[in-house]
């Protein structure tokens, strides 16, 4: 049977796509949980404006990815972090952190960055790190951790 998914099923495809399931999984699984719908002339419209709509999201976002990506080229990031006296930290900061510290809480903002070969810092100081957005564009960042007593 085909169907046009309305929501991002992992394994099977995006909003919006047509997708060939077999019956049982299309009237068991996804029209319940109103994850997909059969293909008519009207769902195809929908499924059109949907596409529409997310390509144009994704060129924004990118826009606003490259943005920000120039801003921070010569910015240094700061965080306080609990350590003891030595400059080891207690837990180390997570490329999660970073992100949100970044992106300001924007979370499609932060599935569209990612830092390049990046372990959890634990230790106090100045660190460089390369950040990776959507478009393959990197830049380098300087992390500074302060420890907290």
């Amino acid at each position: 049977m085909k169907i046009i998914l309305l929501k991002d099923v992992r394994k099977l495809g995006r909003a919006g796509e047509i997708a060939e399931v077999s019956d049982g999984f299309a009237r068991n699984y996804l029209f319940p949980k109103k994850l997909g719908e059969p293909v008519t002339a009207e769902a195809l419209e929908r499924s059109k404006s949907l596409k529409s709509m997310r390509e144009q999201i994704e060129t924004e976002s990118t826009g606003a990815v490259t943005e920000l990506l120039q801003k921070l080229r010569s910015a240094v990031l700061e965080f306080s972090l609990p350590g003891d006296k030595e400059g080891h930290l207690y837990t180390g900061l997570k490329e999660s952190e970073i992100l949100a510290k970044i992106s300001g809480g924007d979370q499609s903002m932060q599935k569209s960055l990612k830092l390049k070969d990046y372990t959890p810092l634990k230790q106090a100081g100045r660190h460089d790190i390369t950040l990776q957005g959507s478009q393959k564009q990197t830049v380098k960042l300087t992390i500074s951790i302060t420890c907290q007593n």
